[in-house]
């Protein structure tokens, strides 16, 4: 009976939450204009983030913070072609993913970042916990599950680059 009681108070509350702007779906889809921004970016970064550094806010003299993150480095991807492959992946594994496929924790080791027109759109993801955080310009827009696919394209571009990699996961993505 209490258990039942907790579920209705924790269904009521997850109702009230903020709910997906018009057009947007809860789960499987970017919102309409972070995937427009995607679509049509000409290069987009990608950051290394260091999840053992903790959520903060940056502090004099600290490195640079991404959504709260400290960042190890990043690169940039250029050209319509390569940029399309990358968030193609990084699409479509939030596309397969569902709800079930989330862990509880968020343990950002990437984040991306793809400007269009005057609209940036930022996501910070972890592959471990198998989640992802959208912003455009600079304000959360959704929370997305997603599959750890691109987490080794990611890595494969880092690396090549010559930005260093925060440790891994305990366990195997």
């Amino acid at each position: 009976m209490m258990m039942g009681r907790v579920i209705m108070v924790a269904c009521a509350i997850g109702a009230t939450a903020s709910a997906p702007a018009a057009g947007e779906d809860v789960f499987g889809k970017f919102p309409p204009t972070a995937k427009e921004v995607l679509a049509a970016a000409e290069a987009v970064e990608v950051l290394s983030l260091d999840p053992d550094a903790g959520r903060a806010d940056p502090r004099p003299g600290e490195a640079v913070r991404f959504h709260e993150w400290m960042v190890l480095g990043s690169t940039t991807v250029n050209g319509r072609d390569a940029v399309a492959r990358l968030v193609g992946r990084v699409e479509g594994a939030v596309t397969e993913a569902t709800v079930l496929d989330e862990a509880l924790c968020f343990r950002p080791r990437h984040g991306l970042r793809a400007r269009a027109k005057d609209t940036v759109v930022e996501l910070v993801i972890c592959y471990e916990c198998r989640q992802l955080n959208v912003y455009v310009d600079g304000r959360f827009r959704k929370h997305c599950p997603t599959k750890p696919a691109p987490a080794e394209a990611l890595d494969a571009v880092l690396t090549q680059a010559k930005v260093p990699l925060p440790a891994g996961p305990k366990d195997k993505r």
